[in-house]
């Protein structure tokens, strides 16, 4: 399949809700407890700060986030183009900035399309989750430092492989930092094998799948990319990691029963899926 233009967003004109849309989204406002607000309050809850409109720049002056293009979801009432549930949903997550969870952990929410937590102790922080560009965790740990004063990073936690966990490694630790091995990473068993899986090995296939399920390329409006699902967001910033091969106890798995040049192919391709360390590498915007 051919994909022209696939940068640009779409010229269409943006068309009126079908009489059956107004329809559903009309019923789903009467199923709904919508002036139940308690949710909004639960959101704001523990605010110290945040920056303009969450917008996070490259040292280029590429905009790498931003939350500045959906500020159509200030209206409380939702259009007919959007079903009523899921612009509230947009609206909450419109949310941004640094949050107290408790005494002594924090969180800084919508500056990503994830959430950097951080816990203080006796002698410094730990950082869980680094989101996915350098600028957008240094952004971040900047903001934690302006509320909360400047703290050595002691560790850092990866809860799992989305790249959006632990993209930004590099904005939380320096080049100085990493090589001296005096800040643990803590990640869960095999995290390594399910990185190369997600991100190389099926990563091409999930960016298309993602291209249809959060539509990038559409035009932010009411009638287009109107809800703010994260993901449709972020645009990339800096993040790269760099795999080395080194041996694997486990043999290339055995090839399924295919024509001879593939099955070649195939074979060549599996040997190659071994398991791999990774450095993380800064890389220009």
């Amino acid at each position: 399949m051919i994909q022209e233009n696939i940068g640009e967003a779409s010229q269409e004109t943006p068309k009126a809700a079908s009489a059956s849309v107004v329809a559903e989204n009309a019923a789903m406002l009467k199923a709904l407890p919508f002036t139940d607000t308690a949710d909004f309050d639960d959101a704001a809850r523990g605010f110290l700060g945040s920056i303009d409109n969450a917008k996070i720049t490259s040292a280029q002056g590429r905009v790498v986030w931003s939350l500045e293009p959906y500020g159509f979801l200030s209206e409380t009432e939702a259009p007919a183009t959007v079903n009523p549930s899921l612009w509230r949903q947009s609206r909450l997550n419109m949310q941004h900035g640094l949050f107290e969870v408790v005494p002594g952990v924090y969180q800084v929410r919508g500056l990503d399309i994830a959430n950097m937590t951080l816990i203080e102790g006796k002698r410094g922080v730990i950082v869980v989750d680094t989101l996915t560009s350098i600028e957008g965790a240094r952004a971040a740990l900047e903001l934690y430092f302006t509320h909360r004063g400047n703290k050595p990073v002691m560790a850092v936690v990866f809860t799992h492989t989305h790249t959006d966990h632990w993209g930004g490694a590099r904005g939380v630790l320096d080049d100085e930092t990493l090589a001296s091995g005096r800040v643990p990473i803590i990640a869960p068993n095999l995290f390594m094998e399910h990185a190369v899986s997600e991100n190389i090995i099926a990563g091409p296939a999930m960016l298309r799948r993602a291209q249809y399920q959060f539509g990038p390329f559409l035009a932010k409006g009411h009638a287009a990319r109107s809800i703010a699902v994260s993901a449709s967001r972020w645009r990339p910033g800096r993040w790269r990691y760099c795999a080395r091969p080194i041996s694997s106890s486990r043999p290339a798995t055995s090839a399924p029963s295919m024509g001879s040049s593939l099955n070649s192919r195939w074979r060549r391709t599996a040997k190659r899926r071994q398991r791999c360390i990774f450095t993380w590498r800064a890389t220009g915007s």
